[in-house]
């Protein structure tokens, strides 16, 4: 008879491509991810599995400002784009997002005005975090995230918005 069995195993070399996908209400255009190592417990009884350790994970993510733009009009979203439309634009809401060639182009808007703002941003990694400074004027912006992401690169081209980066991955998440 079996009260508990337990099984204790590691996976090793992961790797995830996809095109076309939404995670966490993002519209992605391309995703790859990997990972070397996850520590794993199987309870055989219960038919789970556990991850028992932290582990990393590498990825490059590949946005289109269709995708962007969507997501930030979603409710999960929502508080960054009044974010940005705030603190750049001096506006309520981001009305527009286009890149072109490495600029992003903003427009904001007011729900009373019919007034835009709309101003042409750099956007780059530094310090692991994604920043935005304007071209038109000083403002800039540093987009708040989970310390476990870092983001090493980034870039726009061909239309699109392309990190670079890793995360930590805590096993009681």
């Amino acid at each position: 008879e079996l009260k508990q069995r337990k099984l204790n195993s590691e996976i090793c070399n992961v790797s995830f491509t996809s095109e076309d996908l939404e995670f966490n209400h993002l519209p992605i255009k391309y995703i790859n991810l990997k990972c070397d190592s996850i520590k794993i417990e199987s309870n055989l009884i219960r038919r789970k599995i556990f991850v028992k350790d932290s582990f990393n994970i590498q990825g490059n993510i590949k946005l289109d400002s269709k995708g962007l733009q969507c997501a930030l009009n979603k409710s999960k979203w929502i508080w960054l784009n009044h974010l940005i439309a705030k603190g750049l634009l001096e506006k309520e809401y981001i009305s527009l997002i286009k890149i072109n060639n490495n600029l992003l182009k903003l427009e904001g808007k007011c729900a009373e005005e019919e007034l835009k703002s709309i101003h042409n941003f750099k956007i780059k990694a530094h310090s692991g975090k994604i920043n935005i400074d304007s071209i038109d004027n000083s403002k800039s912006l540093k987009i708040p995230m989970e310390d476990s992401i870092y983001i090493e690169d980034l870039s726009l081209s061909d239309g699109l918005l392309i990190l670079k980066g890793y995360a930590d991955v805590d096993e009681k998440n």
